[in-house]
């Protein structure tokens, strides 16, 4: 009888393994799909659908937000996020059926100004019923919580705001300093009582802010800022003196945010000199405003000089004193990418025109579209722009999903992507238009001048790909401290010899596709995911072989952190533009197939580049790559050493000397 009952009990474990082993493969490639990360890194964990970025779980408020880690900085330790290529759809459709109404009175409003908006390059100003439009209609304040006075909107709700007020440039990114610059400082480091004195009137747009940081000898380098605050104990003020430049909408501005250097303890009590970040209302006194810049390109931001010397409360100190730095960090990378929506819309305006143009014009018997060169420009165009849209809302996406989003990285690659694709778009299509776009008067001049503003504006593009470069490998560092002890000391044989076994299949080009990409798309992109793979298994790899060549002094070469940056920076354009059109195409979107045609050979081009960058980086074929940027390197020195082009004309001669 005993062995009867085991003999049942037994054969009760076989017939429920059976009816697990009779599951369906599909819910097991399902499972696979959901999982948060890749299964080269230890997860166990099987998420349901709704809880990915792909629905959000939408409420009437807001999202509900996910432990969303930051997606760049993760691949350079080797993980990718896989919910990365559900496309994030963060609105439900009550918000999205509210916000399509609101773009399109955005739309129509700017339809019946748009002869005062054309004046604005002309009269360096945004026209006055424009401002007090804005005002009533709610314009400020889009991303503050309502407690504060502000509309509590998601990011890609902004986003989609001053994607339609692009219509007009100099708009957009009027409202989009005054947000994410302006007072943004405010609502992540301000007390109560600054938050209570100073949101509502800049959220009702009665006050407007600035960012004030530029200074003539101080640009992206905070560390060379001059202006000083001198703390005096018996009043409890601080005594602000300094010039700022390239201020944005100063003239109107009654909250400027001020960084100037002040002398505070440290933790051992020693006195050292750190910046700090202050908030001075224009009514206090002590503030000068001059005239703005007669620049060509974002004239309605009206740029100006601020001096100040006056007094300010110690109570209007952002944050601690000598905190500053990180007040600084945390406002000036984060939502750099929403200055793209507006030139997003600039962009599809002048690549409309241009296939317009293409349309009408005859040369040789035939429109300008008929020929096959112009087809491929004009796709290309179309590419670049299709991933950066592309790129703009994941971002905001991550922004609005994340219960901490850390998506600086990701927010500066859109800058520089977008500056990248103004450039290419801007000089493409003026080619196409002809010798029309060479009139002063004109109407494609003033694209010209807003692509040579956005190249610099905030931030210089060698400064930010550095940024990228060193921000990535110091995460890796963060997360494996003994990274270059494990895989170069003899005392860690195994992970040396794994390194090296590593690095022998990058060098043979047959590095295993860890991540399983292809598993998470449409049939119809599987070779397409297998390419953006390809280019996500070489961030680990460069970033590590980069820590390990240049010694525990960690002086990685500036070019070398540029070209890892270009190589990131196409990764994720790559991996955005997949999300969006896997997603197209698998909801039956209206022209899903030219999307999917539009990003297949875009990056099979862009996986191309990333072999390019991946080779000059190892340089395997020896030390000719390293040779070269030390030449490079060595000429720019000698000019800068000669101060000129210093180089012997083509016709010059040797003087002939007779033998007598």
């Amino acid at each position: 009888r005993l062995f009867s009952c085991y003999r049942k009990t037994i054969m009760q474990q076989i017939h429920s393994c059976l009816q697990v082993r009779m599951v369906p493969q599909h819910w097991m490639v399902q499972a696979r799909r959901l999982l948060q990360t890749s299964p080269c890194v230890r997860v166990h964990e099987v998420v349901q659908a709704k809880d990915t970025p792909t629905s959000g779980v939408a409420t009437t408020t807001r999202v509900r937000k996910l432990d969303f880690g930051p997606f760049v900085k993760d691949l350079f330790i080797g993980k990718f996020n896989k919910s990365m290529l559900s496309y994030a759809e963060v609105l439900n459709y009550d918000r999205h059926r509210d916000l399509e109404e609101k773009v399109r009175q955005i739309s129509s409003y700017l339809d019946s100004r748009a002869e005062s908006l054309a004046q604005v390059d002309v009269k360096g100003e945004l026209p006055p019923e424009v401002m007090h439009w804005c005002k009533t209609e709610g314009m400020f304040g889009l991303s503050v919580p309502r407690e504060l006075g502000g509309k509590d909107y998601l990011a890609t709700e902004v986003a989609r705001i001053f994607e339609e007020m692009g219509r007009n440039i100099s708009l957009s990114e009027f409202l989009n300093v005054n947000e994410f610059l302006g007072y943004r400082a405010i609502l992540e480091y301000g007390t109560q009582g600054q938050k209570e004195k100073y949101l509502p009137p800049l959220c009702a747009g009665d006050w407007l802010s600035c960012f004030c940081m530029n200074e003539e000898g101080a640009g992206s380098d905070p560390h060379s800022i001059q202006a000083t605050a001198t703390h005096d104990e018996d009043s409890d003020t601080y005594l602000l003196e300094g010039k700022k430049t390239w201020v944005a909408n100063a003239g109107s501005a009654q909250v400027f945010t001020v960084f100037a250097k002040t002398t505070v303890k440290n933790y051992m009590s020693e006195e050292e000199v750190s910046l700090t970040a202050f908030l001075v209302d224009l009514s206090d006194g002590g503030v000068t405003v001059g005239q703005p810049y007669p620049v060509s390109g974002y004239s309605g931001l009206q740029f100006s000089d601020v001096v100040f010397n006056c007094r300010v409360p110690a109570a209007n100190v952002l944050g601690d004193a000598g905190q500053g730095l990180q007040v600084l960090q945390s406002v000036q990378h984060h939502n750099k990418f929403m200055m793209t929506a507006g030139v997003v819309t600039s962009l599809k305006a002048l690549l409309n025109q241009t296939v317009e143009h293409c349309n009408t014009r005859k040369q040789y018997g035939l429109h300008l579209s008929k020929f096959s060169l112009v087809k491929t420009q004009l796709a290309r165009m179309a590419g670049k722009l299709y991933c950066l849209e592309s790129m703009l809302y994941m971002t905001a996406g991550l922004v609005d999903i994340s219960e901490c989003p850390d998506v600086e990285m990701e927010s500066v690659i859109v800058k520089l992507y977008a500056a990248e694709t103004s450039d290419y778009i801007v000089k493409t299509c003026l080619s196409l238009l002809g010798s029309q776009t060479m009139l002063q008067t004109s109407q494609y001049q003033k694209y010209l001048t807003q692509n040579q503003f956005l190249q610099g504006w905030l931030g210089s593009p060698n400064i930010l790909k550095v940024f990228l470069g060193i921000s990535g490998v110091l995460h890796l560092v963060h997360t494996n401290p003994a990274l270059r002890n494990n895989l170069t000391s003899p005392l860690h044989i195994i992970s040396a010899t794994r390194w090296a076994r590593h690095t022998r299949q990058h060098k043979k080009d047959q590095a295993p596709l860890t991540h399983k990409l292809s598993e998470c798309v449409h049939p119809r992109m599987v070779s397409t995911a297998d390419r953006v793979e390809w280019a996500v298994e070489k961030i680990p790899f460069l970033a590590s072989s980069l820590i390990i060549r240049n010694g525990e002094h960690f002086q990685i070469p500036e070019t070398d952190l540029v070209k890892l940056a270009d190589l990131v920076i196409e990764t994720y354009a790559m991996t955005c533009a997949l999300s969006r059109s896997n997603r197209s195409y698998i909801v039956g979107n209206l022209h899903a197939e030219h999307e999917i045609n539009l990003v297949i050979p875009y990056i099979s081009q862009a996986r191309l580049r990333c072999e390019q960058l991946f080779l000059e980086l190892q340089n395997w074929e020896g030390d000719g790559e390293e040779k070269m940027d030390r030449y490079w390197i060595q000429n720019g020195f000698n000019l800068a050493e000669k101060g000129c082009y210093n180089v012997a004309h083509p016709l010059s001669r040797r003087p002939v000397y007779d033998q007598d």
